[in-house]
């Protein structure tokens, strides 16, 4: 149990609080990389996981998931790896020369802090917001692109490194979708709302978006918002 369970991070119903998980007859037993191919989630709609590709998977490969966050610099993930599974890592990504892996744990290291910037900080949505309501005259306001340089570079990152958290990445699709809808970027925007939908294809927040930014975009509160002074 201990080794093979998934964990359930939602709480569940019920008095009990502490920490869940479950064994899944398929999903338990495939083997890990720190560069998965697939993930495996909990949705509580249906009450039971995921497993989606989150890279091509062509017929005969093999399915990799993450046993352990994969943002985690190589040394703790292998450490981390032997105490709890008994293994020593052998991906692609624990494989790279130690040159190499410095510079890919320096990318990830990347990754975690534009997460945790997000994420874990009240000022990313209050620079969000201040962004959306910037009134002032266009040379004196924040700019149009504010948002686009660093969401199209920690997308970059995370194809780089092949590793990242859905929602981290749909959040930077999510951006990239107001920037372009806030100056009135039709073509931009439809860019970014496919992948959006490819990838939270089950969460009804984005896919409400995603279907508007591709539909009806003029639908959407933050259209041509930009572009009135």
């Amino acid at each position: 149990m201990s080794r093979n369970r998934l964990s359930i991070r939602i709480p569940l119903p019920g008095a009990y609080k502490g920490r869940h998980g479950a064994l899944c007859r398929e999903a338990s037993v495939i083997n890990n990389s720190c560069q998965p191919n697939a993930i495996v989630e909990w949705i509580p709609d249906s009450f039971s996981f995921s497993c989606r590709a989150v890279l091509p998977i062509s017929k005969g490969d093999e399915i990799f998931r993450a046993y352990i966050h994969p943002l985690t610099p190589r040394d703790r993930r292998r450490q981390a790896l032997k105490a709890s599974w008994d293994f020593e890592c052998q991906c692609p990504s624990c494989a790279l020369p130690d040159a190499e892996s410095a510079k890919s744990d320096e990318a990830r290291q990347l990754i975690q802090d534009d997460f945790d910037h997000i994420f874990n900080s009240p000022y990313s949505q209050m620079e969000l917001q201040a962004w959306l309501t910037d009134s002032r005259s266009p040379e004196r306001r924040m700019p149009d692109d504010y948002f686009v340089e660093t969401s199209e570079r920690m997308l970059q990152l995370m194809d780089q490194e092949q590793c990242e958290e859905p929602e981290h990445r749909a959040c930077h699709y999510f951006r990239l979708i107001l920037s372009a809808a806030a100056v009135g970027d039709l073509k931009r925007m439809r860019k970014w709302a496919q992948p959006l939908l490819d990838i939270r294809h089950m969460d009804e927040k984005y896919v409400k978006f995603g279907q508007t930014a591709l539909s009806d975009p003029e639908a959407l509160d933050v259209w041509g918002i930009r572009t009135w002074n």
